[in-house]
């Protein structure tokens, strides 16, 4: 994904790695802030949002982990992300059996870290990945966001 700031390219998991490792929170803001993308905002929605809920089973799905490094996935999180809006509750243009097996296409064209954020996001269990990344810290960082 492209940075606003810095025109570099950062997978989440990168951004999510690099605000575990800060130790304050002025710092985890500031790098949340410096890769703000639509992409970054929509799994932070997912993750911490009430009212976003995913009409898929819980856990890790049986999927094909995808070999390729950071950056190099099959296809972009990019060119990817707006499929998440069609894996929720109350959308009804697609069946659970569609879900499901779009989710899993979704997860395995991305490298192994972000599929692995993509799951948490979808059970609302990104701070037990990263510990660092709370509710409380994303509203500060980008308060329209909706989250509470």
């Amino acid at each position: 994904m492209k940075t606003a700031k810095n025109n570099v390219h950062k997978c989440p998991f990168e951004i999510f790695e690099a605000v575990q490792a800060c130790s304050n929170q002025a710092d985890r803001i500031k790098i949340l802030l410096e890769n703000e993308s639509y992409e970054l905002k929509t799994i932070l929605q997912g993750s911490f949002r009430s009212d976003i809920v995913f009409d898929l089973p819980s856990g890790s799905p049986p999927y094909k982990k995808n070999p390729s490094p950071p950056g190099m996935s099959y296809s972009p999180l990019k060119k990817q992300i707006d499929i998440v809006r069609m894996l929720l509750v109350g959308n009804n243009s697609w069946n659970k059996l569609k879900k499901e097996t779009s989710f899993i296409k979704f997860i395995e064209q991305l490298n192994e870290k972000d599929a692995e954020i993509i799951i948490a996001m979808k059970d609302k269990k990104l701070t037990k990945k990263y510990s660092t990344i709370t509710a409380s810290l994303v509203k500060k960082a980008f308060p329209a966001l909706g989250i509470e």
